[in-house]
């Protein structure tokens, strides 16, 4: 029966953190496209993440906002790409007469019909206004390719470089690695507690030495992206939250370890406070994972 319930805690935990720390941090992407300079109306909206969302904020959407979500639907895509938001930059998605693409060259909301360029040429008009769509990459409607913000006469060192040291310094593929390693640490545990099975505690014990020593390599990126995605905001309010949350679920991982060890339980199986403890780290990933959403605009 115990199995059974932590089986299902599990399950329930890991999902809602697949789902929060899976997908990219909207924002930074929108950002990056663009090119909008920090304090500049679109990029304090986009940091808000009330470019897509009403003033309020997430999750309700405002027009620009469904456009983009629209947009994603029709790519079949979760993650969003400068392609997807090129591909709505001759919407007019707030209704007030100027394309998606005049409102960013213009500094004004795509989203808000109060918000709009006083001198831009006005959605519907000649062909004439297409020089002041941005960067060139909008051309009869189709968008070229893009990936990070840079057309396709991007040099190949620049490529190479946005892959290798991207804004969020790889923190959404890390996440995963403890998450996945302790989660299948405890499965590992429940067989070898059904079978007996010294084999299965031993895999069960390395798998979450594994997780322990990926989670500071994992805070050590959310730290990295906090300088470089949001700009070293100070540490307040959900940053500071996903923060605590996240150090103490690792220090918990190492306490796990720790008592395995000191208990000689890396080979049999693990005391009645060890699975406490383990629910524990499950509910403070869970946590972790929640705020992590909110930060990168999945959560609202």
């Amino acid at each position: 029966m115990f199995a059974r319930v932590l089986i299902g805690l599990i399950l329930f935990s890991v999902v809602p953190l697949a789902n929060a720390w899976a997908r990219p941090q909207f924002p930074p992407i929108v950002i990056e496209t663009y090119h909008l300079a920090p304090g500049s109306t679109d990029y304090n909206a986009a940091k808000n993440c009330t470019l897509c969302h009403v003033p309020s904020g997430p999750p309700e959407r405002n027009p620009y906002g469904k456009d983009v979500k629209r947009a994603l639907e029709r790519a079949g895509a979760t993650m969003l790409t400068p392609a997807i938001l090129h591909s709505i930059d001759n919407l007019d998605s707030d209704g007030d007469g100027y394309t998606n693409a005049q409102e960013f060259a213009a500094d004004t909301l795509p989203g808000d019909p109060h918000s709009h360029p006083d001198g831009a040429k006005k959605a519907g008009t000649s062909a004439g206004s297409s020089s002041r769509r941005l960067h060139g990459n909008i051309s009869n409607g189709q968008d070229h390719a893009v990936l990070g913000g840079a057309t396709g006469a991007t040099s190949a060192g620049s490529l190479v470089q946005k892959i290798l040291f991207p804004p969020h310094a790889h923190h959404p593929e890390l996440v995963h690695f403890p998450i996945a390693l302790f989660v299948f640490s405890l499965v590992l545990d429940l067989f070898g507690l059904k079978k007996q099975n010294e084999a299965l505690y031993r895999a069960a014990f390395y798998n979450l030495l594994g997780a322990a020593i990926m989670a500071p390599f994992t805070m050590i990126t959310g730290l990295l992206a906090w300088q470089f995605v949001l700009n070293g905001e100070p540490l307040k309010g959900t940053v500071l939250y996903h923060l605590v949350f996240a150090s103490v679920t690792t220090l918990l991982l190492w306490s796990l370890v720790g008592l395995r060890v000191k208990q000689k339980a890396t080979a049999s199986s693990p005391s009645a406070f060890y699975w406490v403890m383990g629910v524990v780290v499950l509910v403070c990933m869970l946590v972790t994972g929640y705020l992590g959403g909110i930060l990168s605009g999945v959560n609202g």
